[in-house]
């Protein structure tokens, strides 16, 4: 058994085929920067500007809570669900714009759609490596990799209380992304 093949965290799922193709796309000046500073390009979640909902809190979470507390059976456990909540609201606000993160796409062959939506120009680059080798260049004490799960933000929770479940979920309307994860932790 490999070190790989011990790697669990609860928020960084790991896909089925550890080998699977993933692929990164982007234009010739990041690939130069990749391969002229031996450094994968990771930017910070909040400046994504696909999606003004990565790394937030899905609406079925925050009326999750709010119902929580509206049926608490006492006073005092109507403000410990309240205060619980702040704090992770908090939480989550800190940590927004300390994720770093590197998104590939877990795909058997190339997408198209992946080169319109993440490329700009025509002088633009395709890196395809393996899940595996991606996972191998960290320290999973300092960065995770995982596959994103995709939930409709407006009625699925997340699964756990874990801070960094913010950044593996995305909204279902990206699915077709297949997003692969790099990300601090």
């Amino acid at each position: 058994m490999t070190d790989a093949d011990e790697y669990k965290h609860p928020a960084f799922p790991q896909p089925a085929d550890r080998n699977a193709l993933i692929w990164r796309y982007m234009g010739v000046e990041k690939f130069a920067s990749l391969v002229g500073r031996a450094r994968l390009y990771m930017p910070r979640a909040d400046l994504f500007l696909a999606d003004d909902f990565e790394g937030t809190t899905p609406q079925a979470e925050l009326d999750w809570w709010q119902a929580a507390a509206k049926n608490a059976a006492t006073e005092e456990e109507r403000r410990a669900i309240e205060n619980s909540r702040e704090q992770l609201s908090n939480f989550a606000r800190e940590f927004r714009d300390k994720y770093y993160v590197s998104c590939w796409n877990m795909a058997p062959e190339e997408n198209v759609a992946m080169w319109e939506r993440y490329t700009k120009t025509p002088d633009s680059v395709a890196v395809r490596t393996r899940y595996s080798a991606l996972q191998s260049q960290f320290d999973r004490n300092i960065v995770n990799v995982g596959i994103v799960r995709y939930i409709d933000y407006d009625t699925q929770r997340l699964p756990s209380l874990n801070v960094l479940e913010l950044i593996t979920h995305k909204r279902h309307f990206f699915s077709d992304e297949r997003e692969v994860r790099a990300t601090n932790s």
